[in-house]
């Protein structure tokens, strides 16, 4: 059941708890403005817009009517006893693998934003802040330089710096962007054929990032040329795709969202999507979660072809005939031309 708005300004028959402000957070799908619901449900620790933001999601799965429909008492109550972690991760278990969406398996890799106990919270912050401080002193920062410091500094920069020193954190911590992170396709990792691909470049990074100052590689993303930047320090990258993918970050192709939406098989079907692929790729028609499923295993068989071309898929979508396209590579039912409908080719103006 949802919370009203108007229960946090009338006399209510309960007390109002920091849970009813994250659950009208929920309702409203934006962050939560009171600093003690920020405190208790983790935002104040997911100190990047991307992190609170597969936070939020996070909630929405877990609170919303439509998904596990958790009420705002329980969830209250959880925190009291001090068992919200151990209580998220078994509501979301209950549920098939497949539903779970794409910010549960995120929400197992940094479960120290909220686990509450001292030891594990102790050792969690001890290694995000080992984290924070490598990289913050990688970055140019000072070897005096506190976490809370290096944290602040992070959340004061612009979108594209506060990008780069998380991909910065990760890389120096031996890993890369997974599909279920932003960070996939602003890099390029989504340009990758396979996991070995994307392993290959991120390690290409790996080596760049101890050759070139953070300030060159920040202005490089910003300036889209990170490719530029390679060739500069004599790093050869071979990814096919990769130079459509880092020409702009701002200003993507729809292909790339889909390709992260469709190859995630953990993400439920009724969950969030960018309009633009909505709208590209035909998900507007589809009238349930089935049709949305085979929509999705559609594309995702696409992807997973040894010589898939999603710069041909995106041209296809352009000039209305996805369907058409698809259907010269693999076999399709007929009744799947309607989900593959789209507004294209716009009409010509003028």
């Amino acid at each position: 059941m949802w919370v009203e708005p108007h229960i946090f300004t009338w006399k209510s028959r309960r007390s109002i708890t920091t849970a009813d402000h994250l659950a009208l957070a929920v309702r409203n799908d934006l962050f939560p403005q009171d600093p003690q619901t920020c405190k208790d449900y983790g935002f104040e620790r997911a100190f990047t817009v991307e992190n609170r933001s597969k936070l939020l999601g996070l909630y929405i799965g877990l609170m919303h009517p439509g998904r596990i429909g958790i009420p705002p008492q329980t969830i209250n109550d959880w925190r009291v006893r001090g068992v919200l972690v151990e209580e998220i991760k078994a509501a979301y278990y209950k549920i098939p693998a497949e539903s779970r969406g794409g910010y549960f398996p995120w929400f197992l890799q940094n479960q120290h934003i909220l686990d509450p106990s001292a030891a594990a919270d102790s050792q969690s912050n001890e290694k995000g802040d080992a984290m924070v401080l490598h990289a913050g002193r990688f970055t140019g920062g000072s070897e005096t330089d506190l976490p809370a410091d290096i944290r602040a500094r992070i959340t004061s920069m612009p979108q594209d710096r506060q990008l780069c020193h998380l991909f910065y954190m990760m890389l120096l911590s031996k890993r890369h962007p997974a599909p279920f992170d932003d960070l996939w396709i602003s890099f390029g990792f989504c340009s990758c054929a396979c996991k070995e691909e994307e392993r290959y470049l991120g390690e290409r990074y790996q080596v760049l990032i101890k050759k070139c100052t953070f300030d060159e590689f920040c202005n490089a993303f910003r300036s889209a040329r990170i490719l530029d930047l390679f060739r500069k320090n004599g790093i050869e990258v071979d990814i096919h795709y990769l130079a459509d993918v880092l020409q702009n970050y701002r200003m993507r192709k729809s292909v790339w969202v889909l390709k992260q939406f469709v190859i995630q098989t953990n993400t439920h079907p009724g969950a969030r999507m960018e309009n633009s692929i909505a709208c590209d790729y035909g998900f507007m028609n589809c009238r349930n979660d089935a049709e949305i499923k085979a929509l999705k295993k559609i594309y995702r068989s696409f992807f997973e072809r040894h010589n898939a071309n999603p710069l041909a898929l995106h041209d296809a979508a352009i000039r209305g005939n996805i369907f058409g396209y698809l259907g010269s590579l693999m076999k399709l039912n007929k009744k799947n031309k309607r989900l593959m409908k789209n507004p294209y080719p716009l009409p010509v103006l003028g």
